[in-house]
């Protein structure tokens, strides 16, 4: 599952946790949404383009190939926001598993948007919200790297189409 940085808070809905992983950064940041994900009972793979990157890629396969999902935030850790970095399109192109562009929010107060570089959103008490999801975006193993570049553009565009769609129709998913 692709989505980006800022609905990290969309994996507590997850139902399957047994059989998920989300990609946390091996920052001190990320050490705190490690702690958090733990308490809700999600688990995680540690690591980042910066830090650990290598290994967390190699970890990460490795649980999708035995048939687990996943979630990365694909602008993350620094952004910049709201641009795909290629990272989930070599894991998927690794291990055949499709990417599914997912995108969350709110329009309830208790929706709080904090004021960093990716516009992080966290429901503060009780909060109705609504995550939708698109069609799966499958890459080849044969991938060349100009196609790698439009796939990144295809998630990333998937993701914004997601976004008005959500905008629009909020009181129809919220009803559905």
């Amino acid at each position: 599952m692709s989505m980006w940085h800022r609905h990290q808070c969309l994996t507590y809905g997850i139902k399957d946790k047994n059989k998920f992983f989300a990609l946390i950064s091996a920052s001190n940041d990320g050490e705190i949404i490690a702690e958090a994900a733990k308490v809700l009972n999600i688990q995680s793979v540690r690591g980042s383009s910066g830090r650990r990157g290598v290994a967390a890629s190699l970890e990460l396969i490795e649980k999708l190939k035995e048939g687990n999902s996943a979630a990365i935030m694909v602008d993350g850790p620094k952004g910049p926001m709201g641009k795909v970095k290629d990272g989930i399109v070599n894991i998927a192109k690794l291990t055949g598993v499709p990417i599914i562009p997912a995108y969350w929010t709110s329009k309830d107060k208790t929706f709080f948007t904090f004021n960093t570089w990716d516009k992080f959103q966290v429901p503060i008490g009780f909060c109705k919200s609504v995550a939708i999801y698109g069609e799966p975006i499958y890459i080849s193993e044969n991938i060349t790297k100009e196609e790698m570049k439009q796939k990144c553009i295809e998630i990333e565009n998937a993701m914004k189409n997601l976004e008005t769609d959500l905008n629009e129709n909020y009181k129809k998913y919220l009803k559905s």
